[in-house]
């Protein structure tokens, strides 16, 4: 008869640990469980210990804690035409874990498909030079539009960082330079002291590195990433013309008369061909130079002491 009591007490434990376990569901911290049963609304309960029926009772586990959400590899395009890759990151908050839970589908991946969305709009409505350095309020903006929709399922964006914005050496980017460039020598040129003269717009370019190579005004010259630097040139007449200096090889722009950005001819020159031209160019020749320096220090010497 004990043996029998004692067999039935373990049925009857056995049973009860599948019951509670069944029917006993644990919320980790930073989680929190939605709860829907039938006929009543949703609770959210948790951190810990939770009761869920088992076909009563409909549950959900949704994050608590802010996280952030990988913007990888987002093709864009600025407004000035220049081809772009974003990286960055959405931090992201679930406000409504009700809300988060009745939600169709995934919200994690509805919610970085609308920050990609809506960083491409922003980056569409802005130059290339712009994006080196977006404003507090710009960024506050972007993540405030893109909560206006994810609000519907529960999820803000309080923060939108963009860590890497690269850019892929293609046309566009030449053209963008070149345009750039011309735009800032004319500006140079204008100023009769010579003076430096404020980009369109104020911006500033954090594509190419900017460097004057002469103290003539006119000149102007930028770093293409992966590239080389590309001088511009707008002589006293208005006529403009640039150079491309890549490793050994040089390519010449010649403009028209026009404010297009496109060249009417482009030159290639091998390292000795662009050499020889540069003599060419010169008011004398390197032989009538040295020339004049050997006079000049045998002047020199044949002064007194």
């Amino acid at each position: 008869m004990d043996a029998i009591a004692l067999g039935a007490s373990l049925i009857m434990i056995l049973l009860a640990t599948v019951v509670i376990r069944a029917v006993i569901t644990f919320v980790p911290r930073g989680r929190r469980l939605v709860v829907t049963r039938r006929g009543r609304a949703a609770t959210v309960k948790g951190p810990g210990l939770a009761v869920v029926l088992p076909g009563v009772d409909s549950a959900v586990m949704t994050p608590h804690e802010p996280d952030y959400l990988d913007i990888l590899w987002l093709a864009a395009t600025t407004a000035d035409g220049v081809a772009v890759s974003v990286n960055g990151l959405a931090l992201a908050s679930v406000r409504d874990p009700v809300g988060y839970a009745r939600h169709h589908t995934s919200p994690v991946s509805a919610t970085v498909t609308e920050a990609e969305e809506a960083i491409r709009r922003y980056v569409s409505r802005h130059d290339l030079a712009e994006l080196a350095d977006p404003s507090d309020d710009d960024l506050r903006e972007l993540s405030a539009t893109i909560t206006e929709r994810t609000g519907e399922w529960g999820v803000e964006v309080a923060l939108i960082e963009f860590s890497r914005i690269e850019i892929r050496l293609k046309d566009d980017l030449l053209k963008w330079a070149d345009g750039f460039a011309v735009r800032r020598a004319a500006a140079l040129s204008a100023r009769p002291d010579g003076s430096r003269a404020a980009a369109p717009d104020g911006a500033t370019s954090p594509a190419l590195s900017h460097t004057d190579s002469h103290s003539v005004p006119g000149t102007v010259s930028h770093t293409v990433p992966g590239t080389g630097t590309l001088h511009h040139r707008m002589t006293r007449s208005g006529q403009r013309l640039a150079v491309l200096a890549r490793g050994g090889e040089r390519t010449l722009f010649v403009y028209g008369a026009g404010a297009g950005d496109t060249p009417l001819q482009t030159i290639v020159m091998e390292r000795d061909e662009s050499d020889h031209l540069a003599e060419l160019l010169h008011s004398e020749s390197v032989p009538e130079r040295l020339a004049a320096l050997e006079r000049r220090l045998a002047d020199l010497a044949a002064q007194p002491r």
